[in-house]
């Protein structure tokens, strides 16, 4: 994750994926497909070549695939500022969105099964209806995300009597005082 505050007089604070990171994996993920891809081929006379790499490959691209939007396409991106928000997926296009126009923020499962809980994501709700989700490879924790984004949400619909200097201070006791603000209900699952 890299965090950048305050540009030129204006309060923002920016998380990113990072780059490193997402190459570093790449760089991992490869050899050992192909370490995969060769044992499974000369252990097993009748494996055809094809069924092998289909079989031992498949996670090293989807690896590549999200590593690459990281790299090259800013997957993984959040700017916020006195406004609002903005999210980068992956692609060019940026959604924003006002800190009026979110009810709240919560975590929710995605890829739950019958066999797995599924891994947690940071969501929010937006006042008009809907539902939409933030990047959950920023480096923090999917609750910590939320209730960094949720303590923002509630300084900005009070004027922002103060702005914290980093993600760091947002999270920090400083800003505790406003998880009790919605009569001590933490941020969660909407019902």
């Amino acid at each position: 994750m890299t965090e950048t505050a305050a540009r030129s007089g204006t309060w923002q604070l920016e998380l990113q994926a990072g780059k490193a990171s997402a190459m570093g994996a790449l760089l991992l993920v490869w050899p050992f497909g192909l370490g995969a891809l060769a044992l499974l081929h000369f252990t097993s006379d009748n494996l055809p070549l094809w069924v092998s790499a289909l079989l031992t490959l498949s996670f090293p691209v989807v690896i590549s695939y999200y590593g690459l939007k990281t790299i090259f396409l800013e997957a993984g991106h959040v700017l916020i500022d006195r406004d609002g928000f903005s999210i980068r997926r992956g692609s060019r296009h940026v959604q924003r969105y006002a800190w009026q126009d979110v009810e709240r923020f919560f975590v929710d499962r995605f890829g739950t099964s019958p066999i797995h809980p599924g891994r947690e994501v940071p969501h929010f709700l937006l006042r008009a209806g809907g539902k939409d989700w933030l990047p959950s490879n920023l480096g923090l924790d999917a609750a910590l995300f939320v209730l960094l984004m949720e303590r923002l949400r509630k300084l900005a619909l009070r004027g922002w009597p103060s702005t914290p200097g980093s993600i760091t201070d947002a999270l920090g006791a400083d800003y505790a005082f406003l998880d009790e603000a919605d009569s001590g209900t933490r941020p969660g699952s909407p019902a």
